[in-house]
């Protein structure tokens, strides 16, 4: 079985070498869109020899719509008819299950053609410094359903995304199916982190407004002081 993971990524340079470790240990090739980093972004992804690194065309900031068009031509080019498999995912998601290959064999053999996540939003009040793996050290969050994604499916199925791949168009007849894969969102880790993250990634969206961006950031904060977090992994 042949398992393929795409990503874009724009300055991921802290965080990538959680993302590669993670994504190394199942997926057969991990095709990477270089959304103009200025950081060792692509130094970091060219080291490992899964990686293969591609340009992202558009350079117009963060832009949805492209992001989409680039994940659908992606798949189609680079995934259709080599592997079983294919992930769409953001640099701060990473697809969990102990026994990943296990999981995504018995859907397979079950005749299942895409797979929606279960979405956890995973909070820690440091940035890892593990060398191990991300989940390892930073294991706990909570509950995100707006981050339970069909972003697992067969590359030779037609789909479409809304935004952010929250949702998922499927071809008429194509179900999916909930199988025990998590996505963690490792989007908080550390107050800093997240404001630095938040701050680039808001200058880089035109259509925010200040008063947007200001709200934004504070909710996104506030789950720094959440009291019930659940241990996830």
């Amino acid at each position: 079985m042949t398992v393929h993971a795409i990503s874009i990524m724009h300055n991921e340079e802290k965080l990538l070498p959680y993302f590669l470790r993670h994504y190394s240990t199942f997926a057969d090739k991990i095709f990477i869109f270089n959304d103009h980093s200025t950081d060792k972004t692509v130094e970091i992804a060219a080291v490992n020899p899964k990686v293969q690194i591609l340009d992202f065309e558009y350079n117009d900031g963060l832009n949805e719509l492209h992001f989409n068009e680039c994940f659908i031509n992606a798949y189609k080019r680079l995934s259709r008819g080599v592997a079983d498999w294919v992930m769409i995912v953001d640099g701060d998601e990473f697809i969990h299950n102990d026994d990943i290959i296990g999981v995504l064999e018995a859907q397979r053999q079950m005749g299942r053609r895409a797979l929606k996540t279960t979405g956890y939003r995973m909070i820690s009040q440091t940035f890892p410094t593990t060398t191990g793996q991300i989940y390892e050290e930073c294991r706990h969050g909570l509950r995100a359903r707006d981050y339970d994604k069909v972003i697992i499916f067969d590359p030779a199925l037609d789909i479409t995304f809304e935004q952010g791949r929250h949702s998922t168009n499927l071809p008429e007849g194509i179900k999916y199916y909930r199988a025990k894969l998590g996505l963690l969102h490792y989007q908080y880790l550390s107050r800093e982190y997240y404001v630095e993250r938040y701050t680039e990634s808001f200058n880089r969206r035109s259509t925010y407004t200040e008063k947007y961006k200001y709200y934004k950031m504070k909710w996104g904060l506030v789950n720094f002081d959440e009291k019930n977090l659940e241990k996830v992994v």
